[in-house]
């Protein structure tokens, strides 16, 4: 599911250009059945918000709300739930929400599960702490300390830091880039 075009698509839904229901969102009916037949110890599904309230096709041909769907299907045997989650509340440095749905069949998760009401682990970060929280980070306070790096000098194109370097540039492109 994507956030991408979405006035576009709800325009051309309007117009009865495009049909109410994406059947990419039906993607969900075969992690079930895969979920059915393995019966892992947990389910961890992440996505848009808006999942929350995606409306599929059943196999059937009955409309339910995709959570709705997911725990039907899971059936009794499993517990959990979806939570909208910003990621700067755990100290990403990004703003980036997600739903995050967790689901289990182990009776300890189910033991922590009921005393606790969800599986995501309290927020350590906010846009303004308090009670022991702290501030969300930025990408500069994530990668200010690192050192800089230079596309034109072999010397200082890379780092011993693994995954931080930049490939060595000629001169027209660095001079794009540079610009």
């Amino acid at each position: 599911m994507s956030k991408n075009g979405r006035g576009t698509i709800l325009n051309n839904i309007s117009k009865g250009i495009r049909p109410q229901t994406d059947e990419r969102n039906r993607l969900i009916i075969p992690v079930m059945e895969i979920a059915k037949a393995l019966k892992p110890r947990l389910i961890l599904l992440e996505n848009v918000p808006e999942m929350e309230n995606t409306l599929i096709e059943t196999p059937g041909g009955e409309f339910k709300m995709i959570l709705e769907y997911i725990k039907n299907e899971l059936g009794e045997e499993y517990f959990g739930r979806g939570e909208v989650v910003e990621f700067a509340d755990f100290g990403i440095p990004q703003k980036r929400q997600r739903l995050i749905s967790v689901f289990s069949n182990d009776p300890e998760c189910r033991d922590y599960f009921s005393l606790v009401g969800s599986f995501i682990p309290e927020n350590t970060h906010s846009a303004h702490p308090a009670y022991g929280k702290e501030r969300w980070r930025t990408v500069r306070d994530a990668i200010a300390h690192l050192p800089k790096l230079d596309a034109q000098n072999a010397k200082s194109a890379s780092s011993p830091i693994p995954f931080h370097h930049v490939p060595l540039l000629d001169e027209e492109k660095y001079f794009w880039v540079s610009n």
